[in-house]
């Protein structure tokens, strides 16, 4: 009998989209590695010393995941997924300038200008004030090139 962990099909998942022959195949994989993910290992351990490494790695690779992600949706136009997939990101995650960035982007290109805004002021809440900087820059350098 062969059991697998959430982490270990997490890992290959990724590593099967890192090497996908299209972009399609790709998202699916992503898909189905971010769907894995539910937040920090061992959740009633997380701040413990034994585990606070692996956690945060865990957390690193599945923003990694998450953007690769949104980046390949975005590619096909697919903004409802984004917005899906980048809100869903955000409850797990919600200090990412990057998947503040994809969730705003896709609001926006949905015609919603006034839920972007919205979003913005929830992450200028949630962000570090450098952060929120760096957010605020790159939609307004966007903003400029449509």
């Amino acid at each position: 009998m062969n059991v697998f962990t959430n982490i270990q099909l997490f890992e290959r998942k990724w590593r099967m989209a890192l090497n996908a022959p299209s972009t399609e195949t790709k998202a699916e994989l992503l898909k189905k590695a971010v769907d894995l993910y539910n937040g920090d290992l061992l959740r009633s351990a997380s701040s413990e010393h034994w585990i606070i490494r692996q956690s945060v790695h865990y957390q690193h690779r599945y923003i990694g995941a998450v953007t690769e992600l949104l980046k390949t949706l975005h590619q096909d136009q697919d903004y409802h997924c984004v917005h899906r997939y980048a809100a869903k990101a955000l409850a797990i995650v919600p200090h990412s300038a990057d998947i503040y960035y994809w969730l705003i982007h896709a609001i926006h290109k949905q015609g919603h200008t006034e839920i972007a805004r919205s979003e913005l002021r929830t992450a200028k809440h949630r962000l570090l004030d450098e952060d929120y900087a760096m957010l605020e820059n790159r939609l307004s350098v966007e903003a400029n090139m449509t």
